[in-house]
């Protein structure tokens, strides 16, 4: 576990070294030495967008290594850290004292993408909300139809209910054949499993927090349904009755898979796994599993490419189950990899099936790369993606970045300068 933990740290040291590669922010903000003497302060931050103000502490302030320009803010609000970039940023105060003027907010424009970056961080950050307007969903809808994606919307309350039958029905049928399996009902989940009862509750509290974390994230309220009436997950102790459920009920023969997430284009996310023998590898593949379906349902019907959904997937499931070595070590066996090849397995932006086993490390390393480096881009980035975006035009979106930058800062990260995709 140490050892798992100072690969890690090395990995964030040489992350955070790495970041002025990558063109992360827009336009810097002039030098505001104010702005350094009011860190550890009370500051109050007056948007360029004319929303309302906030009041928090001025945590850091980061400039180019060499210019000193402004590159962004970081400031605590209510136990989270926002990070702003200049140009969204009005007027700093501390006290009665001006510390740095930013652009004019009535030479900002009102539409929603400029209003972004300046939503206050969850885990991650914050992602800005579906447009409320009715002007300005419809311009969305537009906007999603052009790229031939459809939203996730306008489902009944019957429709919920009917899922929730389907769902309870399915539920049944496995318990005539298996009469140990047992539900646990949540908000959120249904959770059903043969599992010993005193083993579960850790189980379902995980998913729990999974979808708390996910719903942060994306500024959404914990209470929002996010999944066609709940998500469903079937957990079972022994490995043979996971294979014999993958093959009665999805046609699938499930060899060589711990958990498989089934989403439909209909809207139903259904889970199923089986227990293994490490119950921290166990839970952090229920988390796992269980983003891909919340991912899946969250705004539109756009699917990420393997090496976003799986790396995304794979970072949350290391960050809510910490105890897990199980993404630390598929991180390592794929830096072993990519050292001695120097490339990240082939043409690694585009592929559109799956990823090799091995990769998997790669895409959970680089996600936590994009992550670190700066959350609120990631957060753009995925919205960009749910929109129909290409991963480069995602990657401008959110970065300002093309795969090329993008792969030649991770390759400084992680000591490989020469890294090919």
């Amino acid at each position: 576990m140490q050892q798992g933990s100072n690969a890690i740290n090395r990995f964030c040291y040489r992350a955070a070294r790495a970041i002025v590669l990558l063109a992360l922010a827009a336009p810097s903000g002039v030098l505001a030495d104010g702005l350094d003497d009011a860190v550890g302060e009370r500051v109050t931050i007056e948007y360029a967008s004319g929303r309302d103000a906030i009041e928090g502490t001025l945590v850091r302030v980061d400039r180019h290594k060499e210019s000193r320009e402004l590159l962004r803010l970081r400031v605590k609000v209510g136990g989270r850290t926002m990070v702003l970039k200049p140009d969204a940023v009005a007027r700093v105060t501390h006290g009665d004292a001006e510390v740095f003027a930013g652009a004019d907010p009535q030479a900002e424009s009102s539409d929603a993408s400029k209003s972004e970056t300046t939503r206050p961080r969850g885990p991650m950050t914050r992602a800005v909300a579906t447009p409320q307007t009715p002007a300005e969903h419809a311009a969305w809808v537009r906007r999603l139809a052009a790229r031939g994606v459809r939203a996730w919307e306008g489902e009944s309350q019957q429709e919920h209910e009917r899922a929730l039958a389907g769902y309870r029905q399915q539920i049944a049928d496995v318990q005539s054949k298996l009469p140990d399996m047992r539900l646990y009902e949540t908000q959120q989940f249904l959770f059903v499993s043969n599992i010993p009862p005193e083993e579960v509750r850790p189980y379902v509290e995980r998913l729990d927090a999974m979808h708390a974390f996910m719903c942060d994230t994306y500024n959404l309220p914990r209470t929002q349904r996010v999944w066609l009436g709940k998500a469903l997950v079937f957990a079972f102790r022994d490995k043979q009755q996971f294979l014999g459920y993958e093959r009665a009920y999805h046609k699938n023969d499930g060899e060589g898979a711990y958990g498989i997430c089934h989403s439909s284009s209909g809207g139903s996310v259904v889970v199923a796994c089986f227990q293994g023998t490490d119950p921290d590898d166990f839970a952090q593949m229920l988390v796992h599993e269980t983003s891909h379906g919340f991912i899946h349902r969250y705004k539109t019907k756009a699917r990420l490419p393997a090496w976003v959904n799986e790396g995304m997937a794979e970072y949350i499931g290391a960050k809510l189950v910490p105890q897990s070595n199980s993404v630390p070590n598929k991180e390592r066996g794929a830096m072993r990899m990519v050292k001695e090849t120097r490339n990240l397995g082939g043409d690694f932006f585009k592929n559109e099936g799956g990823l090799e086993a091995w990769q998997y490390g790669v895409a959970s390393s680089l996600n936590r790369f994009m992550i670190e480096s700066n959350p609120q881009g990631y957060v753009l980035f995925i919205e960009a993606l749910k929109e129909g975006q290409s991963s480069e035009e995602a990657l401008f979106t959110g970065y300002r970045a093309s795969p090329q930058q993008l792969l030649a800062a991770y390759g400084q990260s992680i000591e490989v300068p020469d890294l090919r995709p």
